[in-house]
């Protein structure tokens, strides 16, 4: 189980992940209810009909999965059996993001900080660097984990090797970043230095997008459907 699994090389096998893309299709399908009532019904009145026991009391009902797309297609009468075959069945190469354009904001990348990501890299003892060169590295430049596929990955960089120096510099966060960032402005590519038990060796990344810190966006022109999905519903 997942629990037993080891802390290497998780982002191959998917961790739990399932539940922040299903937060995603369930984004989506507010936004579709919103966009096809005109912003008079949403995910609230579906999870009213579909949860809602006898008389607004609780009670506890087994469904099937044509129970689910019945309560779907009475809020907003769409392909609701093709939607979530097409995002929960079929295996898609990106995480379901429509939610997110639908709800009038765009997912963009830039070198500026993430406020959440950051916080996260305190609790987790662990720089993030998982968008750009795809690692996780502790303070003292060693490997937590690889993305694989990454530039990092390509290099041959592993778990458990420890980052000395970058471009030069001994290995610090800031350094790395600043490294990352200059990279974006040049074809030369980057030197890190790494340990591998008794071995130290050069390794070459030829990266050049930068930090790639994700940040949400406002579209011109299109409705704001996520600010109103998360607002609170209790009043204080």
């Amino acid at each position: 189980g997942y629990n037993d699994a080891p802390n290497e090389w998780v982002p191959m096998r998917r961790r739990r992940d399932y539940y922040d893309e299903m937060l995603l299709v369930w984004l989506e399908a507010d936004t579709r209810i919103r966009q096809h009532s005109g912003n008079h019904m949403s995910l609230d009145d579906f999870c009213r009909r579909f949860f809602g026991g006898p008389a607004g009391t609780p009670a506890v009902r087994s469904y099937s999965r044509p129970d689910l797309m019945k309560e779907l297609e009475a809020v907003a009468p769409l392909s609701w059996d093709n939607f979530f075959t097409e995002r929960v069945e079929t295996v898609n190469p990106h995480a379901p993001l429509d939610g997110i354009k639908n709800g009038g904001w765009a997912l963009t990348y830039d070198d500026s900080p993430n406020a959440f990501l950051s916080a996260r890299e305190k609790v987790d003892e662990a720089d993030n660097l998982s968008l750009s060169l795809g690692v996780w590295v502790k303070a003292d430049g060693t490997v937590v984990d690889v993305v694989n596929g990454s530039p990092a990955f390509a290099a041959g960089i592993a778990p458990a090797m420890r980052l000395l120096a970058i471009d030069g510099h001994k290995w610090t966060i800031n350094f790395a970043r600043e490294a990352i960032a200059k990279a974006e402005k040049t074809s030369q590519p980057m030197e890190l230095i790494v340990e591998t038990a008794d071995l130290i060796r050069t390794i070459r990344i030829d990266y050049h997008s930068g930090l790639k810190n994700p940040h949400l966006v406002r579209l011109a022109n299109a409705p704001d459907l996520l600010s109103a999905i998360m607002a609170p519903k209790a009043q204080y």
